[in-house]
């Protein structure tokens, strides 16, 4: 499995796990504490998203390929 599905996978099994805790387990004690997990539980989705969708090393390694194929083209141009 790919590196960015991994992580992805793993922040949004994290929010889920914080949201059902914060539900089940948390709420009979502390109002506080429950509003914090499940303020956090519903922002770890959105960088899950930006996690994923962020470029990986395959990228930049791609855009260095192509700046070098275009700087060789510049030179048998001149």
């Amino acid at each position: 499995m790919e590196k960015w599905k991994r992580h992805y996978l793993m922040a949004m099994g994290a929010s889920l796990v914080l949201f059902l805790v914060a539900l089940l387990v948390v709420r009979p004690w502390s109002g506080l504490l429950m509003f914090i997990m499940l303020v956090v539980a519903a922002a770890l989705p959105l960088v899950a998203v930006i996690m994923a969708n962020k470029p990986g090393e395959e990228y930049n390694a791609e855009l260095d390929a192509e700046e070098e194929e275009q700087a060789r083209r510049r030179q048998r141009n001149v």
